[in-house]
């Protein structure tokens, strides 16, 4: 299992390079790739200037999303991690309280989250956080096979 940040979902959205790939890789092992449902507010919010960056119109951008992207997540309520947003919330003050959703998800299902954002990765302890490289690595290496023999399903807090 494994939490995805926004910034990670547009980065696959803007481009098919490396990170949507890693997206569709995760996903054909079979790893749960997990998101609030916040987040397509978020995305939605700067899909004017995703489709602006892509050259595209804001139905085909959304058409992507929807088709290739969001279809490999499973967007959650925030009834399935309420009862962690307080402790998210005390994580993620003195960063960015925006990130507190992904933490509260993260700590409900004891994974880490995938996200580029040194803040989140170097700010806090409390849950681990893999870059794109260091999932690649882990998938190169076979240490990241599937949600049972993977570091990625099980608790990595350092």
């Amino acid at each position: 299992m494994l939490v995805v940040d926004t910034n990670r979902v547009i980065a696959t959205l803007l481009r098919d390079g490396v990170v949507r790939r890693v997206l569709y890789c995760l996903h054909m092992m079979g790893v749960n790739i997990l998101s609030p449902k916040e987040l397509v507010d978020e995305l939605l919010e700067h899909i004017d200037e995703i489709a602006e960056r892509m050259s595209m119109d804001r139905d085909q951008v959304l058409s992507i999303l929807r088709e290739h992207i969001l279809s490999k997540i499973k967007l959650c309520n925030i009834s399935e991690y309420r009862e962690y947003l307080k402790p998210a919330v005390g994580i993620c003050e003195k960063f960015d309280i925006e990130d507190s959703p992904f933490i509260a998800l993260a700590l409900k299902y004891n994974c880490p989250i995938w996200s580029n954002d040194s803040d989140l990765k170097n700010e806090q302890k409390t849950i681990k956080v893999l870059t794109t490289k260091e999932i690649i690595e882990s998938i190169e290496k076979g240490t990241l096979t599937n949600n049972r023999k993977t570091k990625i399903g099980r608790n990595q807090r350092e």
